[in-house]
């Protein structure tokens, strides 16, 4: 609390204080874990508190942040044994926390997205939508939180357009979850245009189709018009890449970003240029079959091509001895290939919909079987199954 009164005063004026739930801390020892719901209603009411003393009038925003998922998939078997309330610790808490607070969660299809290799193997538990059990248990205002948009591996800052996985996403949020708002997760590197212009013109109109998002887009990054149908067939490309990962639809996104960049144009086409290029790289060396010697040839191409890009070079250039410099241009490579990889097999683009049909705040176990069974028309949630796109 000493270090949080500094902070709440520094940030005097501030609009709103958002707290993730183990942010508070999980003390896992005997007295705190006899009833940890406790601790977690002290942390919010201490930091509201510290609010006001501070002279904030900014609002709290309580993150549940999937606590079912960490209380039935994420937290050990022997510590649950070992602290059994851990297991109810979110129906401990809804009655005793305060109705006033914001409530932020993670959609159930953000958690499929995200989780589902976890949650399957974990036994396929049930799982309630928490957005739902927000606005069920009369928190104000409830908002869902755009997880999809994870930043937190390497693999994320590269170019990832996210238009049909948004699509999805708003529109579930908009028909069945009717939250009060939507936010969205995500770091600041330039390469994220794509996708932070995406979430915010869902945000405001979840009705917009992939078409009109990448013709706003193409008009927004290049300003002759002659070039922005290139671009929007290189948008289109990218995204169709993410679907079904083929390296020639990446490879034709990354050519069309290259040949379409003029003098006056918006900094984020030249950026987003960039961080194609990058991800081709990444992708030629995951590709099946690439030998060793192959994938050190590209690393070296790589390295000198990201000498003359403004947002990479500092990944060759920051430590001045050239040799720890490429070692850990190396490491870094090898973890977006490794991630590429994981991504690929366990983390599709979009979410099937047979696995979780009805959005509910009742606790339900995901039908994983539906993965193996034959797609039928709209089981994406977005009007048409994955394929090529037409540009």
């Amino acid at each position: 609390l000493d270090v949080y009164n500094f902070m709440f005063d520094y940030l005097n004026g501030m609009d709103g204080l958002e707290m993730i739930y183990s942010e508070a801390g999980f003390s896992f020892d005997d007295k705190t874990s006899q009833d940890p719901g406790a601790h977690f209603v002290d942390v919010t009411n201490s930091y509201r508190d510290l609010l006001k003393d501070t002279g904030n009038l900014g609002e709290f925003f309580y993150w549940n942040w999937v606590f079912d998922l960490w209380s039935e998939v994420v937290l050990p078997e022997s510590l649950l044994k070992k602290y059994p309330q851990y297991r109810t610790i979110l129906d401990d808490l809804l009655p005793r926390l305060p109705k006033d607070i914001g409530w932020i969660d993670a959609s159930m299809l953000s958690v499929i997205q995200m989780f589902g290799p976890e949650i399957q193997a974990r036994g396929n538990p049930g799982l309630r939508e928490g957005v739902l059990l927000g606005k069920e248990n009369g928190f104000n205002p409830v908002i869902n939180c755009f997880w999809y948009m994870n930043p937190e591996y390497s693999l994320n800052m590269l170019p990832h357009p996210y238009i049909n996985r948004a699509i999805q996403e708003a529109l579930y949020s908009k028909n069945e979850l009717k939250p009060d708002g939507v936010c969205g997760y995500r770091l600041a590197p330039p390469c994220r245009f794509l996708g932070d212009y995406t979430f915010f013109r869902l945000a405001s109109d979840p009705t917009l189709s992939q078409e009109d998002i990448m013709t706003e887009l193409s008009g927004i990054l290049c300003k002759q018009t002659r070039k922005r149908k290139n671009i929007k067939r290189a948008i289109g490309h990218l995204e169709e890449f993410w679907l079904n990962h083929d390296y020639s639809t990446l490879e034709k996104a990354d050519k069309l970003f290259s040949s379409s960049i003029s003098e006056g144009d918006l900094k984020s086409l030249k950026y987003i240029n960039n961080g194609t290029t990058f991800l081709s790289y990444i992708v030629k060396m995951a590709q099946p079959g690439t030998t060793d010697k192959q994938k050190k040839e590209l690393k070296k191409e790589l390295y000198v091509r990201l000498k003359s890009m403004y947002i990479f070079q500092g990944i060759t250039s920051d430590i001045v001895w050239q040799p720890e410099s490429y070692a850990m241009f190396n490491a870094r490579v090898d973890l977006m290939i490794n991630q590429y990889n994981w991504y690929k097999t366990s983390r599709p683009d979009l979410v099937d919909r047979n696995i979780y049909p009805d959005a509910t705040s009742k606790r339900t176990r995901l039908n994983w079987q539906s993965q193996h069974e034959k797609h039928k028309k709209n089981d994406w949630g977005i009007g048409e199954m994955p394929g090529p796109l037409t540009i």
